[in-house]
């Protein structure tokens, strides 16, 4: 599994280019690890990634995210993004630890989970691409009708894929 991982981070890597603000978070040591600094270099970030070793730590999914976002949200750029690379076991994601996170004002952080089952980036790479709200007038506690546009950017096939619609954090609609 950690050699999957490394593979995908390694394809997350060719997504960017040299000058990006980036920083590379392990889980297994994120409490002890406060200097993490950016990396502008994409060279000096894959070797870093490929002599990464395996580590019988307990992972703190949880912890990785807070301090991704603490890093991003003092970010003066605008393209903030955090790819998660993770077995996404629910150990990894301790119980007594909550996400705190502060983001108004800010531009969004996007964050992609990428769970390696089948060793492909590639594997299931769908997303929304549009939204577009049909009412002409939008009146409180009255029903709104969006359509919805989503695209396949992977190299497979995506079928019975399930789309929930949230908003203010509350489930409002699935298709």
């Amino acid at each position: 599994m950690f050699e999957l991982i490394r593979r995908n981070a390694l394809q997350v890597l060719e997504t960017l280019k040299d000058g990006d603000e980036i920083y590379l978070l392990f889980s297994t040591n994120i409490e002890e690890d406060n200097t993490v600094e950016a990396i502008h270099d994409i060279d000096i970030l894959r070797r870093q990634i490929r002599s990464a070793r395996f580590s019988n730590q307990p992972c703190n999914l949880t912890g990785a995210l807070q301090t991704g976002y603490s890093l991003l949200a003092s970010s003066t750029n605008l393209h903030r993004e955090i790819f998660l690379l993770s077995d996404m076991q629910a150990v990894s994601f301790p119980p007594d630890v909550s996400l705190d996170v502060e983001t108004a004002g800010a531009a969004p952080i996007r964050v992609f989970c990428i769970k390696p089952e089948s060793g492909s980036f590639e594997t299931g790479n769908a997303g929304i691409t549009g939204a577009v709200i049909m009412n002409q007038i939008l009146e409180q506690g009255k029903q709104i009708t969006l359509r919805m546009t989503a695209d396949n950017f992977g190299s497979n096939p995506v079928r019975n894929l399930l789309v929930n619609l949230y908003l203010d954090g509350q489930r409002v609609a699935q298709k």
